[in-house]
C-alpha cells in the first residue's frame, strides 16, 4: 500500500526538514566516534544551532537578524 502524501505549509515543512537535518548531523557524529576520530566542532554547533532554532523559532529569527548567535 503506497504511502499517503500529508500536505505541509512552509513553516511545517521547515520544521520538518530541520528535524531531519538533526537526525544526519547525530548520525555523523555518532559514525565518527564509532571509528574513534575527533568529532569536528562544527557538527557541534550545527547541532546546537538547529535546536535552539527549533525550540525558541521567534528568538532565533530575532537574533539573525540582529547579527547575534546566542546558540553558540
Amino acid at each position: 500500500m503506497p504511502k499517503r502524501k500529508i500536505s505541509m505549509n512552509a513553516a511545517e515543512r521547515e520544521r520538518y526538514d530541520d528535524h531531519q537535518t538533526i537526525r544526519v548531523i547525530r548520525g555523523n557524529i555518532r559514525k565518527f566516534q564509532k571509528d574513534g576520530k575527533v568529532v569536528p566542532s562544527f557538527l557541534f554547533d550545527q547541532l546546537k544551532e538547529l535546536r535552539y532554532k527549533l525550540k525558541f523559532p521567534g528568538v532565533y529569527r530575532r537574533a539573525l537578524s540582529q547579527g547575534k548567535e546566542p546558540w553558540l
